[in-house]
Formats: C-alpha cells, structure tokens, sequence
C-alpha cells in the first residue's frame, strides 16, 4: 500500500489487514474470518465519513461560483465529475460484492428481535469456490469477471485523475503538472500484481480476488472503495485550492517614490 498522508487509525487498520492476509496462509479459523468481518464493517463506516467529506468538499466548490463566478466553474464541473466517478465505481463494486455473496449462501439472517445496526456477517464466509469461479479468467474455465472488476478500477483511476490535467484549448483551468504527478504516487487505488515468498510474480486478480475465502475478497472490495473515495477527496481538494491557486496575493505595501529621470 503506498504512503502519503495516512491518519494513524488508518495505518493501523492497514496494518491489520495485511497481518489478517499472513494468517490466511496458515489457517482459515472462525476467529479470522470473524475479524474479516470486523474489518469490512470498520471500512464500510469509515466510507460513509469519507462520503460525507466529499459531499462536504463538492458543495464547497460549488458555492465558489456564486462568490466568484466563471473563474470558478470549471473546477466544479471537475469536482462534480470527479464525485460521480466514485459514485459510479462503488455502485458497481457494490453489485459484485453483493453478488458473490449470494452466490455463496448470503449472509446470515439475524435472530428475531436482534437489532442489528451494521452488515450481518456473511454465512458461508470460508467458502473458497463460488468467488473464486466468478472471477476466474475464462481461459482457466472461470466467468472472467476478474479481468473485468480490474479494468472498471483501472479506467476510473485514469479518469480521476485525468481531470487534473490542463486543457491548453481551456485558459480558465490551470493545474500544476506535479499535481498529476502526487496523486498517481500516492493512492492506493491501483491494481499491481505482487510477488509470492517465492518470488513469483502473481496477478493481481488472483492475490485479491480469487485466492483466500470469500471473507476476505469482500474485504478487498469494501477496501478498494474507500481508497477510490480518497483518491477523489484527494482531486476535489487539490480542485478547491487550484481556483485561487493562480491569483496574486498582496499582503503588504511600500509606499516608494521615484525621482524623474531627468533630475538624476
């Protein structure tokens, strides 16, 4: 996972996750998969605050234009954009993650009476086939949604953050390059392969969809919308400082007085 400016909660959940993801390797027990659990519940929580961050930001942009017109217009159209690209990804993030579940069973029904207050835990939340079928390439006699779940990441992160891109065509919209540059370092929406002990090289549909137990694949989803959510935070504030990025500041004045040249 790449760095940036993570909080210390969040670096501890990440923390979590990948000791979550070595335990995998020796044991599947109750008490893993019930902390996968744990953990979707901790990230779906923390999307709704990063949610309500961009709402938040949006409407901040938005109220520019009132304030100051023009100038401002095109940044909100980008934020707006950039708002409903997150949207657009966890909607379908969303659907594959609901769909694998009920491929599996579902999740478990709760006891009547019990007020349940976040998402029941999945029901066969071991299972290993079911997900891993979906999202198996059809070449290995899979249905190839993995390949597909890769490419929809993939097109919105370059769709993000395309929109920090200038338009020389567009004299109203600047943004420094290095802008670009800083968001496609630092997000964690990305999808690298990686490298087993052995030092094979491992897709990255097979490291996060198809390998371990549905628990977890749900994990990575939940995950992989909140690092879409950031990514899109992180455009939308770079958008709100780049509309007065370009103005002239004046934060002190010297009165001076030149002589005409012709008394020097």
């Amino acid at each position: 996972m790449a760095g940036g400016n993570v909080s210390p909660r969040q670096k501890m959940i990440n923390m979590m996750y990948l000791v979550l993801i070595a335990l995998l390797a020796m044991n599947v027990s109750a008490e893993i998969l019930k902390a996968f659990h744990l953990m979707e519940v901790s990230f779906e929580n923390t999307g709704e605050s990063l949610k309500a961050k961009m709402k938040a930001s949006v409407e901040g942009i938005q109220a520019e234009v009132s304030k100051q017109g023009p100038k401002a217009v095109p940044y909100a159209k980008r934020a707006e954009e950039a708002q409903k690209i997150v949207q657009d990804l966890n909607a379908y993030l969303d659907k594959v993650s609901k769909t694998i579940v009920e491929n599996a069973g579902g999740r478990k029904v709760p006891e009547e009476g019990v007020k349940v207050e976040n998402t029941p835990a999945i029901a066969n939340a071991g299972d290993t086939e079911e997900h891993a079928n979906y999202f198996q390439s059809k070449k290995e006699g899979g249905q190839g949604h993995g390949e597909e779940v890769k490419k929809k990441i993939e097109e919105a992160r370059a769709k993000l953050v395309a929109l920090l891109k200038s338009d020389p065509k567009d004299t109203t919209f600047k943004m420094a390059p290095s802008e670009y540059k800083e968001v496609l370092e630092s997000t964690d929406l990305n999808t690298d392969g990686f490298k087993n002990d052995e030092g094979v090289q491992k897709s990255w549909e097979s490291t996060i969809l198809i390998e371990g137990p549905l628990a977890s694949v749900v994990t990575n989803l939940a995950r992989m919308k909140n690092e879409s959510i950031n990514m899109g935070n992180t455009i939308i504030n770079k958008l709100q400082q780049g509309i007065n990025a370009s103005d002239i500041k004046i934060d002190k004045m010297i009165a001076m007085v030149n002589a005409p040249s012709s008394y020097v």
